[in-house]
């Protein structure tokens, strides 16, 4: 533990000798030296975290030849069977009793909640022209290789283009987004100039990867529209530019609910008053215990006379409700059940054992070095978990990548063009040392993510999911095997299954299209992996540690250099030393209560003093 630890300090020793006392020295009589693995590796003091990834391959160097007998497919191979007993056919027979009774709840639904019409069929066209779109955005679809609109496309795009409101749930890779880009950018193509004076439309997304994608579509879409003007105004991207573009009045904002209402309070002539068309993609996600609140006061500020189109994959109660809020006059559109799984999706699972829950990590290495190398997507439960799981199957040789709420955008978005680029679709063709030549990170196989993945994001080629741990209900389930056997191409699903997802187990199997099989391991694979896994672990401590102290060195060092610049600019123009502090125009309820219930102690403690100075 103390080879990376020495590291750190040695790499940081000159830089901070100058900051602290002169009589204080760094203490480097340590006994013990560097481990012959980590010697080499240089970190960079302009980055505030060092390259794990070069840990990493560092390690792989040093021990190739112990790593490379324990990897081999000769070791033998998995089985899959079907899942045992009559479970499939029981199934089919109770989804045939409840159909009736569903129809029957849906009918009350529409009533309940004020569905002027509900499309449950649409009329299948085979060309994007049926639809009488614009040229510039039909040679837009033709550059993006897309030709066949999806049945969602065909039910919302001509209501779109009628100006009616829209709540639409369909499966996930279903192809909602063109579904409602589509009517927008064909009205806004033929507005004129003079009703184009502030911003027209708004869409609104839970994630800034989710609004990132979209932004990229909308350009796409409109790459042959030059007076069409499209903003992306996301948390973790550049603030000053945004602030810029927003005050010209894009045509179109594409936002994340925080960075929204940011921009609402602290950019001058932004406004939602001209809003003609709100898009809420994702809305179950939207309306959670975080968002709720935003998302009513975003629409309180938008125009009442627009159109309002609401997605998701799943609807909720939340979801209905607000749809009777903000939704006049409403078109119901459910294709299929928001718990329905892909056609092409195959579904296996992992049987783990109560006793052999210590497996997990052996399972899942066994699964990515031996079947399933090439574009998969790793979900598992926490943050914690991604970034440990990153360093350990990067040592065993797995090229992976982690996205999760703890990175920065920057560093989401270069994780997710690793997995996406091209290159990654030739199994890594692209070697650590002609990355450093182009001057941009290898590609990976392998992304290890969160849920924070599992909303929306249209990753191209995704060949298999794996989740390392089931979810907590079914919904976030179909959301996350979501991500492969998109627009009808085929895909697998993989879980490691515990005694405690029994319940959920059986929810998966009695909706699944076809059977659901379990994927058998030989237990010597495990066993090899297990010991493979036992014999990196100390330097998955070690690399883990020495973040903890790079951490608090760049701390130590942001502190240094505060207290420097308030030295030297002592008795100067304070505005040189501290920025004007935002406007916080927007709080949750959490935060108002908070602030309610510090005021009030503060008054409280008030109170004796102010009894004394009334009677002096």
């Amino acid at each position: 533990m103390m080879a990376v630890r020495s590291l750190f300090l040695l790499s940081r020793r000159d830089l901070l000798m100058v900051d602290f006392n002169p009589s204080f020295s760094f203490d480097t009589g340590c006994t013990e030296s560097i481990s012959p693995e980590f010697s080499n590796i240089s970190f960079d003091k302009n980055v505030s975290t060092y390259n794990v990834d070069a840990l990493i391959e560092q390690y792989r160097s040093a021990n190739a030849n112990d790593l490379s007998d324990l990897i081999d497919d000769e070791h033998g191979t998995e089985k899959t069977v079907k899942v045992e007993g009559n479970q499939s056919i029981d199934s089919v027979r109770e989804k045939a009793k409840r159909k009736p009774n569903k129809r029957r709840e849906a009918e009350k639904e529409d009533e309940q909640f004020n569905f002027s019409q509900s499309v449950s069929k649409y009329t299948a066209l085979d060309s994007f022209i049926s639809f009488k779109l614009s040229k510039p955005l039909l040679k837009g679809l033709t550059e993006m290789k897309v030709f066949t609109p999806t049945p969602i496309q065909c039910a919302c795009i001509p209501l779109g283009l009628l100006n009616r409101d829209i709540c639409a749930c369909a499966r996930t890779g279903s192809g909602k987004t063109l579904a409602f880009l589509l009517p927008i950018l064909e009205r806004l193509v033929f507005a004129p100039l003079a009703a184009r004076k502030s911003t027209k439309a708004l869409i609104i997304s839970p994630t800034r990867e989710l609004a990132v994608q979209i932004f990229k579509v909308a350009e796409q879409l409109a790459k042959h529209c030059p007076r069409l003007k499209i903003q992306l105004a996301a948390g973790g991207l550049d603030l000053s530019s945004q602030e810029a573009s927003l005050r010209t009045n894009p045509d179109i904002v594409v936002a994340t609910p925080g960075r929204l209402i940011d921009h609402l309070s602290n950019v001058p002539n932004f406004s939602l008053d001209g809003i003609e068309y709100l898009v809420l993609d994702e809305a179950d996600k939207l309306l959670d215990e975080y968002f709720t609140e935003q998302i009513k006061e975003i629409i309180r500020h938008c125009s009442t006379r627009r159109q309002t189109m609401l997605f998701s994959a799943t609807m909720t109660e939340t979801v209905r409700e607000l749809a009777t809020v903000s939704l006049k006059d409403p078109v119901k559109i459910f294709l299929n059940q928001s718990t329905a799984v892909a056609t092409h999706l195959d579904q296996e699972f992992v049987r783990i054992r109560p006793h052999r829950e210590v497996d997990r990590e052996a399972i899942l290495a066994a699964l990515l070095v031996r079947s399933f190398r090439r574009r998969t997507i790793v979900f598992l439960p926490t943050k914690k978990d991604c970034h440990r799981m990153h360093i350990l199957l990067g040592l065993i040789g797995v090229k992976c990548a982690e996205l999760h709420g703890d990175m920065n955008q920057s560093q989401r978005l270069e994780a997710l063009r690793r997995f996406t680029d091209a290159d990654t679709l030739h199994l890594g063709q692209m070697s650590a040392s002609q990355a450093t030549l182009t001057n941009s990170p290898p590609p990976v196989d392998v992304l290890l993510a969160t849920d924070l993945a599992s909303r929306g994001l249209d990753i191209p080629g995704v060949l298999t999911v794996i989740n390392y741990k089931l979810p907590k209900d079914i919904k976030s389930y179909i959301h996350r095997v979501g991500r492969t056997a998109r627009a009808s191409n085929s895909g697998r699903a993989v879980s490691l299954a515990g005694e405690e997802d029994r319940k959920l187990l059986k929810d998966i199997v009695k909706d699944a299209p076809y059977p659901v099989k379990t994927r058998v391991i030989p237990a010597d694979v495990i066993s090899k992996f297990q010991t493979l896994i036992d014999k990196v672990k100390p330097h998955v401590e070690e690399i883990l540690t020495a973040e903890i102290e790079e951490r608090e060195l760049n701390a130590a060092q942001k502190q240094l250099e505060k207290a420097e610049n308030l030295a030297k600019n002592k008795g100067a123009n304070q505005e040189a030393v501290y920025r004007p502090q935002r406007t916080n125009w927007f709080s949750e309820k959490r935060e108002t209560e908070k602030a309610a219930k510090r005021k009030m102690k503060t008054a409280k403690k008030n109170q004796p003093k102010e009894k004394k100075q009334r009677r002096k």
